[in-house]
């Protein structure tokens, strides 16, 4: 009730008491300087203020209208605030002094941009701090941020500088996004007008100036002059930018309308001054020069669009009378039709094109020829008494014919000859027989000298040997060979050619000896008959070989020895023995002649070194212990004498150099030789006590053995010299120290 006394009593002294009274009264009233945005306001309380209703939001957006705007459009925080009945006085406060901020400070980080504002922050503008976009200067005045009526989002250049200077237009979300700046969403790829041919390195600014082009579909003209005399199709229908010059139109209809030729005509010949509306179908239209002869109807009646030389004219209409088949085919129509222009009563025999034959004696023509081919005759040789197969069937006619004529060809059994003459020189003709070759052959086949005309042999026929199909090889195989000539070609004999026993075609009493076609490398030792020891199989083997023949039987190793390494390469090394083969002929021994030459004796052939047991003590030197592993040419070289002396120095030598006259069986073993077995008791001095333990060597120095002195002072002087400095009277004793010491113990 105070509050509205006040009001009342300000209001009464503002009617009464005139403005300079209401102006003291307001300073009076205020409850504060205004903002600094406000300060125009400090004397004009009715700007914002309305009695009795304190602020309306009206008062504020009769100035704010960009927030009006927003209000009304129902975007925006003011909008939602509005629709939540919310004052504008209820955030914004005034009176608070002139640095009072008069928006309310705002939580960026739980702000919601887009669901507040109406305005999603996308990419990098969420990163972005208020600052940036809301700045505290507004049309040159630092007034406080600035929150609304602010450049859209889309409106770039509002906050960014424009790279391209405004060349490519205001609208940089075309090639741009919040997300990154670089690189730009729109590639060359994404150019829906290819950038190949002959666009090829142009510049974004060169189409896309202030932003033109930048719609989905884009006609050429826009850029290029439109030329073929202002025709409205799309360029792209005949042309790339690939290549401009090369048209790619592709007629919609089929090729039954355009044949032919007309694929591949040149635009301009059919579309004359790029005229492409109307188009004349007719032949006649286009090929003016070409009608010689309109009075034969149509040209398609005997012309094709593939050809216009290429004539279709149908000649096995009944009408016509006269079919065309075969070679007629390629024969072009004015070959027969040679008065120009016209086409009826032609000649149809065939002489009348067709020079005279070279066999006229043979009837008409069409008796053995047609239209498929001249050189290939119709004429079947099987109806003849000459059947032509193999490589007669591939014969011409006249190789045959140009030398017999109709009646003249009399076949035999050997009629080959007529046309390919005798290879062989006569040697199976009967004559031949006659005359001694081949009489083999005669009795054979049991004839008389009379025979068939063109007959060369009575036995064998030229298809005996030979066939149709090829002269050479010959029909002969080994099997034959051996039932019609009685030689069988086994082994090595199989694989060879005709012509290595047959040379210079020579058939007829070819000789079968081996010597004939080999050299006989044994110089004629073994006889002629080389069966013995050689077979067809291969001239190496000798499987049938009995060596036992030649008194030295092939046994153990030597039966896997090759013949050249006892006979060597040339089969003469054997020839020159002397007397008997021995082992010595071929092995040198290696100790000599000392055991003589009858190597079997120790050895046998299945191994050289294999030399079986032999009895030493009958040499009266058995062996036994270590002599039993030595081998045998340790002692029985080749530069020992033939007989040895059973004594150990003629191997071992004399190690004591004459100093020990016993054996050396005495002392050494054969087993060990370095342990001494000396039985000391057979000498003039026993070993008793610790003698018996003494090397032998502290007595037998030098290894002298004989001519030791057996008295105790001999070796224990100076055990003596030791006594007698220790006991004066130890001198007065004799020499014999037996006498009061003892060997076990001094």
């Amino acid at each position: 009730m105070k509050r509205l006394a006040v009001i009342l009593v300000a209001i009464y002294i503002a009617f009464v008491c005139g403005a300079r009274a209401r102006a003291d009264f307001q300073s009076l009233a205020s409850p504060g300087p205004l903002a600094k945005p406000h300060a125009g306001f400090d004397d004009a309380c009715d700007k914002c203020h309305v009695p009795f209703k304190g602020i309306p939001d009206t008062s504020c957006l009769a100035c704010h209208a960009g927030t009006q705007k927003r209000i009304a459009s129902k975007v925006g925080t003011h909008a939602a605030f509005a629709r939540d009945g919310k004052k504008c006085a209820s955030c914004h406060k005034d009176h608070k002094g002139r640095a009072h901020e008069l928006s309310p400070p705002v939580d960026t980080r739980a702000f919601d941009h887009a669901a507040r504002t109406g305005v999603a922050l996308a990419g990098k503008h969420l990163h972005v701090a208020c600052a940036s976009c809301h700045t505290k200067v507004a049309n040159g005045v630092a007034n406080g941020p600035r929150w609304t009526n602010l450049q859209p989002l889309d409106r770039c250049a509002g906050c960014h500088r424009d790279a391209h200077a405004g060349k490519l237009g205001p609208s940089c979300s075309s090639c741009h996004a919040p997300a990154a700046w670089k690189p730009a969403t729109k590639s060359i790829a994404d150019h829906l007008v290819p950038m190949t041919g002959g666009h090829t390195g142009l510049r974004c600014e060169q189409c896309h100036t202030r932003g033109a082009h930048l719609v989905e579909t884009t006609s050429c003209g826009d850029c290029h002059e439109q030329k073929h005399g202002g025709t409205k199709a799309p360029c792209k229908s005949c042309h790339t930018v690939e290549d401009w010059k090369s048209a790619t139109f592709k007629h919609d209809f089929c090729s039954c309308i355009l044949p032919g030729k007309h694929q591949t005509a040149p635009c301009l010949a059919c579309h004359p001054a790029f005229k492409f509306k109307p188009t004349p179908f007719a032949c006649a239209a286009c090929h003016e020069k070409e009608r010689k002869h309109d009075d034969l109807g149509a040209c398609s009646r005997c012309h094709s669009a593939l050809s216009w030389k290429t004539r279709t004219f149908d000649h096995n209409q009944p009408r016509v009378g006269f079919a065309i088949g075969g070679k007629h085919l390629e024969v072009a129509c004015e070959n027969c039709h040679t008065k120009k222009g016209a086409f009826k009563g032609a000649p149809r025999a065939c002489e009348s094109c067709h020079a005279v034959p070279r066999h006229g004696d043979f009837g008409a023509c069409a008796k053995c020829h047609d239209v498929g081919g001249f050189g290939k005759p119709r004429f079947s040789h099987d109806d003849t008494r000459f059947l032509l197969d193999g490589q007669h069937a591939a014969v011409r006619c006249e190789s045959c014919h140009a030398r017999f004529k109709k009646g003249d060809f009399a076949p035999g059994p050997d009629g080959c000859a007529l046309c390919h003459g005798d290879p062989h020189a006569g040697q199976f003709s009967k004559h031949a027989a006659r005359a001694g070759i081949g009489k083999l052959l005669l009795a054979q086949a049991g004839t008389a000298d009379t025979a068939a005309p063109h007959t060369f042999s009575p036995r064998f026929g030229c298809k005996d040997c030979h066939s149709t199909r090829a002269f050479s090889p010959s029909t002969i195989d080994a099997a034959r060979h051996a039932a019609d000539f009685g030689y069988a070609l086994d082994g090595k004999h199989g694989a060879l050619a005709c012509t290595s026993c047959h040379a210079a075609g020579r058939f007829v009493d070819t000789p079968r000896a081996c010597a004939t076609c080999h050299v006989d490398r044994h110089g004629g030792r073994f006889g002629g008959d080389c069966a013995r020891c050689h077979d067809p199989s291969g001239w190496r083997r000798h499987a049938d070989f009995d060596h036992a023949l030649t008194g030295f039987p092939l046994t153990g190793a030597h039966d896997a020895v090759a013949c050249a390494q006892c006979h060597g390469p040339d089969r003469k090394r054997l020839r020159a023995a002397a007397g008997k083969i021995t082992c010595a002929t071929c092995h040198s021994p290696r100790h000599g002649d000392q055991f003589g030459r009858d190597c079997a004796r120790c050895h046998t052939p299945t191994r050289f070194g294999n030399v079986p047991p032999f009895d030493h003590a009958r040499t009266l030197f058995p062996l036994d212990r270590r002599h039993l592993a030595v081998r045998c040419t340790t002692c029985h070289d080749a530069a020992r004498v033939p007989h040895l002396d059973p004594n150990c120095r003629t191997c071992h030598g004399d190690p004591h150099r004459g100093r020990a006259q016993l054996d050396c069986g005495e002392c050494h073993r054969a087993d060990v030789w370095r342990i001494v077995r000396f039985d000391h008791d057979r000498s003039e001095f026993p070993l008793r006590g610790r003698h018996f333990t003494t090397p032998c060597r502290d007595c037998h120095v030098n290894d002298q053995f004989t001519g030791v002195r057996t008295e105790c002072v001999s070796c224990h002087r100076g055990d003596r010299q030791r006594a007698d400095s220790a006991h004066s009277d130890h001198r007065t004793f004799g020499f014999d120290c037996s006498e009061c010491h003892r060997a076990f113990t001094w």
